[in-house]
C-alpha cells in the first residue's frame, strides 16, 4: 500500500523579520461561515487605523500555501483567529497557519487575538472558550483556551479585540515616539480601495470603508469610524506624543470628525500635511496673526422655528475663492424646521489660503461658529464646509463644545447640487465624537 504524498510539505524555521512592528495584522477564518466576521473584523481594524491582510485582497496568484507562507513569514504584527464552527473543516487553517501564528505569538512584540464564534450548549450569547482547542484538534490540550479570547457573539467583543490590537500598536511605537521626541503620525484615506502594501512606517493608517459609488461617504463606513474613532483617540492619547502628524486625505465630514476626536483640549498640537507635504498646524504664534481676512455674512431668516423644537443655526464656512452658494442656500431653503440663524463664512482674497495661517484661521471661524450658536443659546449647528481637508481636521478640533451637523455636498442629484447629513458630532457625549450617521 503505498500513501499519497503529504499536501503540505514541512515547515521551515521562522525567518528573521517575520514579526514586524509596522506589519499588518493577519486575519484567519474559514470562509464557508466566517467570512462575514471576517469581513467585520477587517473593516473595524481598517477604520481605527491598522493594516490587514486578508486572503480575499491580498493573497496574489501563484500556489496558495506558498502564498500563505509568505505572508506568514514576512513581517506581521499581530493576527486575529476567528473560530467558527466550520473551522473542524479547515486544513489550511488547522495545519498551516494556526502552527505558524502560534510560533509568531511566542514573541512578546507579536499579538495574537482569538474571536471566539462558539456558542455554548444552551445559549446564543455566550461562547464555549474550550471549543477553539476542540475544533482544531488542540484538545486535551488547552492551547488556545489558556489565551484571551473575545467573543464576538457580542458586538462589543469586536471592538475588544479592535481596542487590543490598538493599544498593542502603541505599545511597540511609543519607546521610539518618547524617545525620539517625535510625533505620531497618521495617515488617513476614505476613497483608494486598502490593501497590506500600505503597511509602512506611519503609526496609524486610517482607512475608511469606501463608497461603492457616488461622491459621498460611505454611511457604512460612517458607521464603522463611528464605533472605532473613541478607541483611536484614546490610543493616540496614550501613546505620550509631543503633537499628531496627519496625512492623506478623505471626505470633509471625516477631516470634522478626526479633528473633534482629538480637541486642543486633549492633543496640544496637530498638524496636517496636503498633498504637497505643506504642513498645515494647528498652533498659531503671536507671529501667525490672521492676513486673511474672514467675511462674515447673516442672511435673514424666514419665519421662526415652533416652541418645542430645539434651536438650529446653519453655517456655511467656505475657504475658497468665489464659492458657489447655491447648494447652501438650497439647504437653507428646503429645511423642513426653520434655522434661527444663518451665517457665511468666506474669504474674500482669490489667492490659497497660506498654510502658515492655518492655527489661527482655524480658530478664527470657530469663533464666529460659537459666537452665533451662543446667541440662539447654544444651537444646535448644521454646518456645510467647502474648503481643504487639513482645515476641516483644524477646524473640528475647535468645535467640542457644540452639537454639530457635518454635511457633505453631493454634485451628482438630478436636480441641481445640494448638501446633505452625513453625521453628528457631540465630542463631549459618551460614545462620540460621531453620535449619528446619516443614510
Amino acid at each position: 500500500m503505498t500513501l499519497p504524498p503529504p499536501r503540505f510539505r514541512p515547515f521551515d524555521q521562522l525567518p528573521d523579520g517575520a514579526v514586524r512592528g509596522d506589519g499588518p495584522v493577519f486575519i484567519s477564518y474559514r470562509q464557508s461561515d466566517g467570512s462575514e466576521q471576517a469581513e467585520s473584523m477587517e473593516n473595524l481594524l481598517r477604520a481605527a487605523g491598522l493594516v490587514v491582510w486578508r486572503d480575499r485582497v491580498d493573497l496574489r496568484p501563484g500556489t496558495t500555501t506558498d502564498r500563505l507562507e509568505q505572508a506568514l513569514t514576512e513581517g506581521l504584527s499581530a493576527a486575529v483567529l476567528v473560530v467558527t464552527p466550520d473551522i473542524v473543516d479547515s486544513e489550511i487553517v488547522r495545519e498551516r497557519e494556526l502552527p505558524r501564528l502560534l510560533q509568531l505569538d511566542e514573541d512578546p512584540a507579536f499579538s495574537l487575538c482569538i474571536a471566539n464564534k462558539i456558542a455554548r450548549p444552551g445559549t446564543e450569547s455566550k461562547c464555549d472558550y474550550d471549543g477553539p482547542d476542540r475544533l482544531l484538534r488542540l484538545a486535551p490540550a488547552r492551547t488556545l483556551a489558556d489565551k484571551k479570547q473575545a467573543n464576538v457573539l457580542d458586538p462589543a467583543g469586536e471592538l475588544e479585540i479592535v481596542r487590543d490590537l490598538l493599544m498593542h500598536r502603541i505599545e511597540q511605537r511609543r519607546p521610539a515616539i518618547r524617545t525620539e521626541g517625535r510625533g505620531l503620525t497618521m495617515r488617513v484615506q476614505s476613497r483608494p480601495a486598502p490593501f497590506a502594501v500600505d503597511a509602512d512606517d506611519d503609526d496609524l493608517h486610517m482607512r475608511i470603508k469606501e463608497a461603492t459609488e457616488g461622491r459621498l461617504p460611505s454611511p457604512e463606513g460612517l458607521k464603522l469610524l463611528r464605533r472605532t474613532l473613541p478607541l483611536t483617540g484614546d490610543a493616540v492619547f496614550a501613546a505620550g506624543a509631543k503633537h499628531v502628524e496627519i496625512s492623506g486625505g478623505a471626505h470633509l465630514s471625516i477631516g470634522l470628525a478626526l479633528g473633534a476626536a482629538m480637541p486642543e483640549t486633549k492633543i496640544g498640537n496637530v498638524a496636517v500635511l496636503d498633498i504637497q507635504n505643506n504642513v498645515w498646524d494647528s498652533t498659531s504664534s503671536s507671529n501667525d496673526s490672521v492676513t486673511t481676512e474672514l467675511n462674515v455674512e447673516a442672511l435673514p431668516v424666514d419665519g421662526t422655528q415652533p416652541n418645542d423644537t430645539a434651536t438650529k443655526i446653519a453655517v456655511f464656512v467656505t475657504l475658497t475663492a468665489d464659492p458657489d452658494r447655491t447648494a447652501f442656500e438650497r439647504l437653507v431653503r428646503e429645511s423642513p424646521e426653520r434655522f434661527a440663524g444663518v451665517m457665511i463664512v468666506s474669504v474674500p482674497s482669490s489667492n490659497r489660503i497660506d498654510p502658515r495661517e492655518a492655527g489661527s484661521l482655524s480658530q478664527a471661524v470657530a469663533q464666529q461658529v460659537k459666537r452665533l450658536s451662543a446667541d440662539h443659546g447654544r444651537a444646535e449647528v448644521h454646518l456645510a464646509f467647502h474648503g481643504p481637508f487639513p482645515m476641516a481636521v483644524l477646524l473640528g478640533r475647535y468645535l467640542n463644545t457644540l452639537r454639530t451637523i457635518a454635511y457633505e455636498w453631493d454634485g451628482d442629484t438630478v436636480n441641481g447640487p445640494r448638501y446633505r447629513p452625513a453625521i453628528t458630532l457631540e465630542p463631549g457625549v459618551v460614545g462620540g465624537p460621531i453620535t449619528e450617521v446619516f443614510e
